[in-house]
């Protein structure tokens, strides 16, 4: 039974409240100098719609695979290789630039909301990716497991044992501690390829893995 391979987070927070009300008014985020039509990074939506960043967007020919295992530094050495500069990660991630992102994924319970952390008034490339991953890092509790399908709990289990061995034998035992975490339950599919603006209004978007 997974429960036996696995357990589950003894300091868990809980999720914070997703309440549209208690988050603060879109309507004075102050949009960025434009790089200009002629920057390879500019990207300028439809009237009435939001588009994320083309480093987060598949079809642009400046998208980054992300592994959301990875930490930010990792995702930001893998730009360098693709020759962005670092300064495409204090651009906003979307456009029109937003002040907070409730962002989704069909794999995934929870919601992950993503707020300014870089002192500007708008969410950030870089603020995305940074909160992506510090959420996937969070811990699962046992109740947040336990009613879920005995298939999904398997694939959710063997996805946390694979993660473990891939890691180096010196930190294996003390990830292994830890048990499960969020990034579990995309079972394996941790290849971020893409954010999409979602359905439910203009702050939401899903995000997209493989």
């Amino acid at each position: 039974m997974p429960g036996k391979h696995v357990h589950f987070s003894e300091d868990y927070m809980p999720s914070p409240s997703f309440s549209v009300s208690t988050l603060p008014s879109s309507s004075g985020v102050a949009t960025p100098p434009s790089l200009g039509p002629g920057s390879p990074y500019h990207f300028t939506p439809l009237p009435g719609t939001a588009i994320a960043h083309p480093v987060v967007t598949s079809k642009h020919r400046y998208f980054i695979p992300y592994d959301l295992s990875q930490s930010v530094d990792d995702v930001q050495s893998l730009a360098r290789y693709a020759r962005l500069p670092d300064f495409v990660w204090e651009e906003p991630a979307t456009q029109p630039p937003t002040n907070y992102m409730d962002v989704r994924c069909t794999r995934l319970p929870w919601r992950i909301i993503i707020q300014p952390g870089s002192g500007r008034p708008y969410v950030t490339l870089k603020d995305l990716v940074e909160q992506l991953h510090r959420s996937l890092q969070r811990g699962v509790m046992a109740g947040e497991f336990e009613p879920l399908p005995s298939t999904m709990q398997t694939r959710i289990s063997e996805a946390f044992i694979f993660r473990c061995k891939q890691m180096p034998e010196s930190e294996r035992r003390a990830e292994h501690a830890q048990g499960l975490k969020r990034l579990d339950f995309l079972m394996g599919h941790t290849t971020m390829v893409g954010v999409v603006s979602g359905k439910e209004g203009p702050n939401t978007w899903m995000l997209l893995v493989s």
